[in-house]
């Protein structure tokens, strides 16, 4: 993504809210929840990876218009909010995935664990510490409170560095 804008369309036809996926021959994708479209990509793929980008209806016929013109698949997550089990049928119904590396910051691990949407937990712990006040956490959900989710140990395993990789499953 980067900081172009998008350009105006010549046609003023009103372009469907249907989802729209670009010829591709990835077999990894790069999924990125964009709910009023503001990100301007250069290309559609990200490190060989197909960019498929997860909007809501309330996005203009300019930016779809732009996603099309750049190879971009796009889905609709919602009429104006993401519905994020919604997105995951969709994702599996038309690119065949089945499971999500999630590498978002705290308000998408947040929205994907108020959905009840996680199933294993992965987290590297580095040698460091850091007490600075806005210091990223690992879940932030704001909109509602939501039940505390318990865990169940997979796995530990010691790296180099002093880094610990903890895996956990979620009990259900």
């Amino acid at each position: 993504a980067g900081k172009a804008r998008v350009p105006s369309r010549k046609s003023r036809d009103r372009i469907a809210r249907k989802d729209f996926i670009a010829g591709h021959g990835a077999k990894s994708y790069a999924i990125e929840i964009d709910p009023s479209g503001k990100l301007t990509w250069r290309a559609s793929e990200i490190d060989g990876e197909h960019v498929i980008t997860v909007l809501t209806e309330s996005v203009s016929d300019d930016y779809l218009a732009f996603l099309q013109a750049k190879g971009v698949s796009y889905l609709f997550g919602g009429k104006l909010r993401i519905d994020l089990a919604k997105v995951l049928r969709t994702l599996r119904a038309k690119f065949g995935i089945r499971k999500l590396l999630l590498e978002g910051g705290g308000k998408i691990n947040g929205s994907f664990l108020a959905a009840n949407l996680i199933d294993e937990l992965s987290i590297l712990v580095a040698p460091i510490a850091d007490g600075s006040i806005g210091t990223p956490s690992l879940f932030d959900v704001a909109e509602k409170r939501i039940p505390a989710r318990n865990l169940k140990l997979v796995s530990i395993e010691k790296r180099s560095g002093g880094i610990v990789w903890l895996r956990y499953k979620v009990r259900r």
